[in-house]
């Protein structure tokens, strides 16, 4: 386990926590400008921590930063989804890639991911 801190840049607060990092992706390629990750950590008291970053190298453009957390895999999974312009909901092929990934650490994960619930 290890600390670690990262800044909401949507409600500018900061969230500490102690944690194993499980999961990660990264669309960035040779020459990108602007890239995401996506990396998820399970914390000493069982919760999961899902932080989404919009990076760039563009000047006057500063990285973007969200953090989620759930106490199940369920909830992680559903804030791993993004919404687009017409409410629909999706994963990005960066946020399965990093799902995917935690779930060979996580049974749980690798469980609430293989298996969606309709309701």
């Amino acid at each position: 386990m290890k600390d670690f801190s990262f800044t909401d840049t949507r409600v500018h607060r900061t969230f500490e926590f102690t944690a194993d990092h499980i999961g990660s992706a990264s669309s960035r390629r040779d020459g990108s400008r602007r890239w995401s990750t996506v990396d998820i950590f399970r914390t000493e008291a069982g919760n999961y921590v899902l932080v989404k970053q919009g990076h760039t190298i563009i000047p006057g453009e500063t990285t973007r930063v969200s953090v989620s957390v759930s106490e199940t895999p369920e909830g992680v999974i559903e804030s791993a989804h993004t919404t687009d312009p017409d409410g629909a909901t999706f994963l990005t092929n960066v946020a399965r890639t990093a799902l995917e990934t935690a779930g060979q650490h996580d049974d749980a994960i690798m469980l609430a991911y293989a298996t969606e619930r309709v309701a």
